[in-house]
């Protein structure tokens, strides 16, 4: 029996999220790592589904991408995201990855670590660890593993071009 993921490429191209001081919107950079997830996972007996809207046109409320998650039932969620700073260039850098604060699970701190480490390895950014947070995406079902992934600073001078080029 495959193994059922959700994917959820943070916000949408008309949301409040993050975006280069030079006005490339966060969503743009989630969906470019979800869409090369999907690829990565095509040859592995998993069903992947995506919760947000692949156009990025229609913002998905959080309570409706729990929903639709919560109907599929996974066996992982993991929510993809990018960091800024304070919206202007800095040098600020990293990835990090959270997962659940309450129930600080051993099996989401597990693949919490394995997102951490790959994504620091195959960006070449600074590994900013794993840690726990009270994000809805994460809070919201305890039935779930559920991790929220950030993927690099989207507002990093010395950064920033490798996370827009990046083909993962």
């Amino acid at each position: 029996m495959a193994k059922k993921i959700v994917l959820d490429a943070g916000h949408a191209l008309n949301t409040a999220g993050n975006q280069t001081p030079d006005g490339i919107y966060e969503w743009y950079l989630n969906n470019k790592v979800a869409l090369a997830v999907v690829r990565q996972l095509a040859d592995y007996e998993v069903e992947v589904t995506r919760v947000d809207d692949p156009t990025g046109k229609t913002d998905i409320s959080l309570s409706e991408r729990v929903s639709r998650t919560n109907k599929i039932l996974p066996d992982v969620f993991v929510s993809i995201h990018h960091n800024a700073y304070q919206s202007k260039w800095g040098k600020h850098s990293g990835v990090e990855v959270f997962y659940n604060a309450y129930r600080k699970n051993d099996t989401e701190k597990a693949l919490a670590t394995e997102i951490s480490t790959g994504l620091a390895k195959n960006t070449g950014l600074t590994n900013r660890g794993v840690k726990t947070a009270n994000f809805y995406v994460l809070t919201c079902d305890t039935r779930i593993i559920a991790v929220l992934a950030e993927g690099g600073f989207m507002d990093s001078s010395i950064k920033s071009k490798i996370l827009q080029e990046c083909t993962y």
